[in-house]
């Protein structure tokens, strides 16, 4: 399995703070059938954890979004992964130095 999965996209792109599902999928380039469940695991995982948005627009029906955000123990796998990534992508001159 290749170190860079979706599972470590989510999570680093929640570093950046809490969002919905479909612009998590949107900005990844992750569809809906794949992201559902790759949230479900994080979840389950405690590795993420559902948090209130704001208010949904008049358009949606009074229905809220569903917004994700890290749990402690998320901040510490992303941060792992980030380690990994760029350990991954140093030029050969830096990692021997």
């Amino acid at each position: 399995m290749s170190p860079i999965t979706h599972r470590a996209a989510v999570l680093l792109a929640l570093t950046e703070g809490p969002t919905f599902g479909f612009a998590l999928g949107q900005r990844l380039k992750i569809g809906d059938g794949a992201l559902r469940p790759i949230l479900r695991v994080l979840e389950r995982e405690r590795l993420i954890e559902p948090c209130e948005g704001p208010p949904s627009a008049p358009e949606r029906g009074g229905r809220a979004r569903q917004y994700y955000q890290l749990t402690e123990a998320g901040y510490a796998q992303a941060e792992a992964d980030r380690a990994l990534l760029a350990a991954l992508v140093r030029p050969e001159s830096e990692s021997k130095e």
